[in-house]
């Protein structure tokens, strides 16, 4: 179940392993199941829809205004050419002011639409709103087993996900979506920079019971969370630095590889 962690302690999830590369390493581990979360930004939901001589004016920091406009202008009843945006900077956002469905947009065009329209109409959500009724993070549970060489080294890297997709059932599905995989669900695992010989990667999606949305960072969010925690796990059982283990499997030469051990030896 992705809404649940085992009662028991499950065995460790690094094994030695001296299969042939045709075969899989044992050893399965429950990793941390990660929740639901909101957004919670400094500044709550708002923005303003003020009437011009031309149209309006909607004052917002949203970061979807090619979707905030038509919504906009097709409550109101406008011309697209009448509806103006002037992008603000916000107090935070973190992905909550990128929505599809431009959910706020609509609270605000409904309220103004049943005003005189001779007035600006201002809209804030409270801290209660915010998180109540926000669109959260996607709960995640991450299965994962590695196995290691005689030298510690890591040879295979099985990874199972179970969450919800964020674009799936959206405008945005047929551009990111492809054969019925949702990548930001799993971003950060096959793309690892990490060099590892052997991965699979599996994906389950469910139905959400809230509305998800990307939080910042998207899928790394969690995935991250997850494969740094298995990559200490792993040099704790290969006995070795967890500096040194990671800088052992970034000897590449590729960009994310020199970027990512730069990194730690500054660190």
């Amino acid at each position: 179940s992705c809404c649940t962690t085992p009662a028991s302690s499950p065995p460790s999830p690094i094994r030695r392993w001296r299969g042939s590369s045709g075969s899989t390493p044992p050893g399965w581990r429950s990793a941390p199941w990660l929740p639901n979360l909101a957004h919670a930004p400094m500044e709550p939901l708002n923005c303003t829809i003020e009437p011009v001589a031309e149209g309006v004016v909607l004052h917002d920091a949203c970061q979807f205004p090619a979707l905030a406009h038509p919504t906009v202008a097709g409550i109101l009843g406008l011309d697209p050419a009448r509806v103006e945006i002037r992008t603000l900077y916000a107090g935070g956002s973190f992905g909550r002011r990128a929505s599809p469905s431009s959910d706020y947009h609509v609270e605000a065009a409904q309220a103004f639409a049943l005003t005189d329209r001779t007035r600006p109409v201002k809209l804030v959500w409270s801290r209660e709103d915010d998180i109540r009724g926000g669109h959260y993070r996607p709960a995640a549970a991450h299965r994962v087993r590695i196995g290691l060489d005689a030298s510690g080294g890591i040879v295979a890297w099985d990874h199972r996900v179970a969450g919800q997709s964020i674009f799936k059932g959206t405008a945005m599905e047929a551009f990111v979506v492809k054969e019925g995989i949702d990548h930001t669900s799993i971003e950060g695992i096959p793309d690892t920079p990490y060099a590892i010989p052997l991965m699979h990667v599996g994906l389950t999606d469910a139905e959400p019971s809230v509305t998800v949305l990307w939080w910042r960072s998207v899928g790394h969010s969690h995935t991250a969370f997850v494969m740094e925690s298995m990559m200490d796990l792993a040099a704790a059982a290969a006995g070795q630095d967890p500096v040194a283990f990671r800088l052992k499997h970034l000897a590449g030469d590729g960009p994310d590889q020199v970027r990512l051990a730069a990194t730690l030896r500054q660190a």
